[in-house]
């Protein structure tokens, strides 16, 4: 009887501890709804840019001002230029086209630009990927009939 509930115990331990220390892939997006209004998602050219809305003006930010620092994060990484779009919108522009069908996770640094009421609401992670390029080609050859 011992041994269940030694079983038992340890089984429970393990799960606790397994659940507590992973962290969740991507924000809860509700818990941001009073900083960030809108955000690049989903499937997207690999020429887009990545857009970030935020809630509230920021009154330095001026349109097409080049935002220097780590202000956004990705994996994989990423080369390019953040700047201003207004005083709402951050814009990030890779240096060349982005692979193509690749998931790419996003960090956005949100604290630098604003302050918020927890730690944990100091970065935004979202994810987003590229459309899979493809190409189908049918090649029709003439026939010759005798009419």
């Amino acid at each position: 009887m011992k041994l269940i509930k030694l079983t038992f115990r340890l089984a429970v331990l393990l799960f606790i501890f397994a659940s507590c220390g992973s962290k969740p892939e991507v924000s809860e997006e509700s818990a941001f709804l009073q900083y960030i209004n809108a955000y690049t998602s989903g499937q997207i050219s690999k020429y887009a840019a990545i857009r970030i809305v935020l809630a509230n003006e920021i009154p330095e930010a001026e349109a097409g001002k080049v935002i220097t620092g780590d202000v956004l994060e990705f994996s994989p990484k990423i080369k390019g230029v953040t700047s201003w779009v207004s005083n709402r919108t951050i814009e990030f522009r890779p240096d060349e086209p982005l692979k193509n069908d690749q998931e790419y996770t996003a960090k956005f640094h949100l604290a630098k630009f604003q302050k918020v009421e927890k730690k944990e609401l100091e970065t935004f992670v979202f994810k987003f990927q590229t459309i899979k390029q493809a190409v189908n080609v049918a090649m029709n050859y003439p026939v010759i009939t005798d009419d």
